[in-house]
């Protein structure tokens, strides 16, 4: 998810780009600030240490069985203000339903449907809120896809955009975090190497949902959807 964030021009992040490989966070699409808690990040009274040996790390003196295992966290909607000594419950309210996931919704519908310039308009709202390039309309329905991603990233979308756009398997790789190794004695410097958190194999049948079996009974007309019994 994090290397999806572009860089601030608009470009495609790359860790085969040595500047980029080397600080990975710097010169990001705004969002990515707003909504990833990353090593170095600002935070409350400190900043964020997902490096070997850091207080948010797995190796962690202070509470590894609580750290990230992919040395990020989520920061999107998080209540900073919360203090987990004194209050039971974050006041911070979940979004269900907003403005930009309208505009979305409009702009991939009306590229879908060749109105190129209806859907540069609305999909451009949402990148000139963010401090973004404007896209252009090659490759658009792509490219909506792709903000989508990042704008209703951790808002409970991307699982289904995936099955309704057929590209599931995609989604379906490895899970991936980030090892991040200290290289001066302050930690003040690092360098990081994607690794592999988890292994994942992709089964056709998860495309879709399998069709509960009291429906069946109800219409034997019904077929089950494929990789179900």
């Amino acid at each position: 998810m994090v290397e999806a964030f572009q860089m601030k021009d608009g470009t495609a992040f790359s860790w085969q780009i040595p500047a980029e490989a080397k600080d990975p966070y710097a010169n990001r699409d705004p969002r990515f600030y707003a909504d990833v808690l990353y090593n170095g990040a600002p935070y409350k009274n400190r900043t964020a240490q997902f490096y070997t040996g850091g207080l948010d790390s797995k190796t962690s003196s202070l509470s590894p069985w609580n750290a990230s295992k992919t040395g990020y966290t989520i920061r999107k909607m998080i209540d900073e203000s919360y203090d987990f000594n004194n209050q039971e419950y974050s006041k911070c309210q979940w979004v269900v339903f907003r403005l930009a996931e309208i505009y979305l919704n409009y702009a991939e519908a009306s590229a879908e449907l060749g109105n190129t310039a209806d859907a540069l308009k609305y999909v451009n709202l949402i990148r000139k809120r963010a401090d973004m390039p404007d896209l252009t309309a090659a490759n658009l329905v792509d490219k909506i896809r792709q903000e989508r991603r990042i704008e209703l990233c951790f808002e409970g979308h991307r699982y289904f955009d995936l099955r309704r756009w057929n590209l599931a398997e995609t989604g379906a790789g490895d899970a991936l975090g980030i090892q991040i190794t200290p290289t001066s004695a302050a930690n003040t410097s690092f360098t990081y190497k994607t690794q592999v958190i988890e292994d994942r194999v992709w089964k056709p049948a998860l495309t879709l949902y399998p069709i509960p079996r009291s429906e069946i009974q109800k219409n034997p007309n019904i077929k089950q959807n494929p990789g179900y019994k």
